[in-house]
């Protein structure tokens, strides 16, 4: 018998060590052409590019800008690889002046060199507009700013973070108190000046001469959000970056941590596994985490002996991409399925399903929801992959129970352990639970099927009808909580009825059941209803029950943060004794959570996404871009509603490259997403659920 043991995340533990990416002044510069990465430089709507295995950007219509920065005025040489989709002419202006008019025409890319003349660039921020003569598809490949003519460079200088030309700046925002960080350069830099800022006044000062490294003692620093700007120059010379880190003691997560003392007994123990999915399913809906309604009575007997995650969030608030995490343990932009209409889960990448299959598993998954389907290429290492929304645009949860049988006789049939994924549609909208669940907490409403109603909340929902100009009332927020809520129960009540089939056959001994959502759902709260683009802690925190008969029995409450690719990870090394590729430094059963959390709103061709950056307990949203980039932080211990969101005059700055570093450090390479082949049906089924 394993145990369970409850250990502080206080203690002092092997330090973390994670590279850290300044923001860098320097004439040389080259642009990232997808977000979140230097997206505070791209003013303008500059929006994310369609799928076709590059990276690109499409201009906007009216024109798009760039902005960068010198630390002193040079002339400069600009690199540009684009494309036009219809002749047009880009009129190319550096500081509001007129450069340079691109005659462009419908080719394949082409690259053009324009140089900046140091007599229209200043020393501080720059910028460069493109703005085309007429309405034209015009795309970006590569975007880059060098010093024109010859500059020194070492001839062996091993491979670097950024090549970067003197003089210049690297600015950091950094949490000081606790760690280090390190600096190592290709070549000594003649003179590096440290400044370090709180955001009201210069706190620390210090010079260094010709130096190739800095070690920076951050628990000699009060402790706080601080900048800090190294300014260096001297002769000219182009240097590399080679090492940029910082290490850390300090602990992310509430000190309640669950770790087991040693690996669940799942590999070659003939335990099966289930896994079943509410879809926008919010944590705090379950009456197991404290709600005042019986919304989930019979997850919550499950609940009394699990591990309950009281702190899961979903890396994306969407079905597609965190579908995509769930079976693949990488996050969104690892996998990068992430847009709903232009691409699926790439094939090369090795899914969950595929390791239980290797193991000996027979391997089934039963889809409601077409973002979970073929189509998206989310049936890699399924034996049996049954869309029931082939049959019907909204399947219900009543059909799921009997489909469960049907794959526990098939897996008993050829002798094998079975591993079950159920992806219901509940509580997702339309909200359509039949008596005794409609009306179990709504009032107004006594006949069923009641299209009314239907209509009522779906234009609700959605701000249709009469909601499209006057808004909804309170009573309205009150009448789409409680058909959520209705909603809830009923799925609840097929996954008891799943569950006595379990005990019924004799399985639930050797059964490990896992709970979960894919997401959350707005209903009223911070003006959001439903899902897509709600980062706020009801559109990301979601259920995260594990039962694993014999090693979960007693029951237990975990509150460090976890995120949706973490149970993948822990699933594939207790049933698999494996890891998945990319997930070996995540699992729920870690004595100390990650630094950093990153949630993404929905991908859109023409819309800058928003990210959810968590670090508990601060929980950041960041929306918009370039000059408009919004960052809203709230205190999670303090203020869980996140009603009052906290003042600092560094935290846009701080949790923005607390992002790019995050994304930069686990980014795996250029995984492709495939082509979606979306048909009839699924067409019918979402724009039954509002997408289409």
């Amino acid at each position: 018998m394993c145990l369970l043991l409850a250990v502080s995340c206080s203690s002092v533990e092997n330090p973390i060590t994670e590279t850290v990416f300044p923001e860098i002044t320097s004439p040389r510069r080259g642009f990232v052409l997808q977000p979140p990465e230097d997206d505070t430089h791209f003013g303008g709507n500059w929006s994310g590019g369609l799928f076709d295995g590059q990276t690109y950007r499409n201009i906007p219509a009216d024109g798009g800008s760039l902005q960068f920065a010198l630390d002193a005025a040079q002339t400069l040489l600009l690199t540009v690889r684009l494309r036009a989709e219809e002749a047009t002419n880009l009129n190319v202006l550096l500081n509001r002046q007129h450069l340079k008019k691109l005659q462009l025409v419908p080719a394949p890319p082409a690259e053009f060199r324009i140089l900046l003349p140091r007599r229209l660039l200043k020393k501080g921020a720059n910028q460069l507009a493109f703005v085309p003569d007429s309405i034209a598809r015009i795309r970006f490949y590569r975007l880059a700013i060098a010093p024109s003519g010859r500059t020194e460079t070492t001839a062996e200088t091993p491979p670097t973070l950024a090549a970067i030309q003197l003089p210049c700046t690297l600015e950091y925002f950094l949490r000081t108190g606790d760690g280090r960080l390190t600096l190592r350069f290709s070549q000594p830099i003649p003179r590096i000046r440290l400044t370090i800022h709180n955001g009201a006044d210069a706190e620390f000062d210090r010079e260094w001469q010709k130096q190739d490294h800095i070690n920076l003692d951050l628990t000699k620093l009060p402790a706080g959000i601080k900048r800090l700007r190294f300014r260096m120059d001297g002769s000219k010379m182009t240097f590399g970056l080679l090492e940029s880190q910082q290490t850390h003691t300090r602990s992310s997560g509430p000190p309640d941590t669950l770790v087991t003392a040693s690996p669940a007994p799942g590999k070659g123990s003939g335990m099966n596994l289930l896994v079943i999915l509410l879809d926008s399913a919010r944590a705090d809906r379950f009456s197991c985490a404290g709600y005042h309604r019986p919304t989930t009575p019979h997850i919550d007997d499950l609940a009394k002996r699990s591990w309950r995650f009281n702190n899961a969030w979903a890396e994306a608030a969407y079905t597609l991409a965190s579908t995509a995490t769930l079976f693949s343990g990488l996050a969104p932009d690892q996998h990068n399925a992430v847009s709903n209409y232009f691409g699926g889960l790439n094939p090369r990448i090795v899914t969950l399903a595929e390791k239980m299959e290797m193991a000996g598993y027979y391997t089934a998954a039963v889809s409601a929801i077409p973002y979970c389907g073929r189509a998206f290429h989310m049936e890699q290492g399924f034996s049996a992959f049954i869309e029931l929304f082939q049959d019907t645009p909204q399947p219900p949860a009543s059909d799921f129970p009997a489909r469960l049988d049907q794959i526990i006789d098939q897996a008993a049939e050829i002798k094998k352990p079975f591993f079950a994924y159920l992806h219901m549609r509940e509580p997702h909208i339309d909200y359509s639970m039949p008596p005794p669940f409609f009306g179990a907490f709504h009032r107004g409403y006594a006949d069923y099927p009641n299209p009314e109603f239907r209509k009522k909340l779906k234009e609700i929902y959605f701000g249709q009808g009469e909601y499209a100009e006057q808004g909804y009332s309170l009573r309205d927020l009150e009448l789409l909580n409680d058909a959520y809520d209705e909603n809830l129960l009923f799925a609840d009540a097929m996954v008891g009825r799943m569950l006595q089939s379990l005990k019924d056959r004799g399985l639930q001994d050797s059964t490990a059941v896992i709970v979960l959502g894919d997401h959350g759902e707005g209903l009223g709260e911070h003006g959001e209803i439903g899902h897509n683009t709600v980062l706020h802690p009801e559109g990301l925190r979601i259920p995260l029950i594990f039962a694993f008969p014999g090693w979960s029995d007693k029951g237990g409450v975990a509150s460090q943060p976890v995120s949706t690719s973490d149970l993948t990870a822990s699933l594939s090394r207790i049933f698999t004794g494996t890891t998945l590729p990319g997930s070996e430094q995540k699992g729920l059963f870690r004595s100390r959570p990650v630094p950093t959390l990153i949630s993404r709103s929905i991908f859109f061709s023409g819309y800058h996404n928003s990210w959810s950056v968590l670090e508990y307990p601060y929980h950041a949203i960041l929306s918009g871009n370039g000059d408009s980039l919004s960052c809203r932080v709230i205190n999670l211990e303090t203020d869980p509603g996140g009603q009052t969101p906290l003042e600092h005059p560094f935290h846009r700055s701080y949790f923005y490259q607390r992002l790019v570093n995050t994304i930069r450090n686990r980014r795996l390479g250029n995984i492709t997403p495939m082509a979606s082949s979306l048909k009839q049906k699924e067409i019918e089924s979402l724009k039954s659920l509002g997408y289409l």
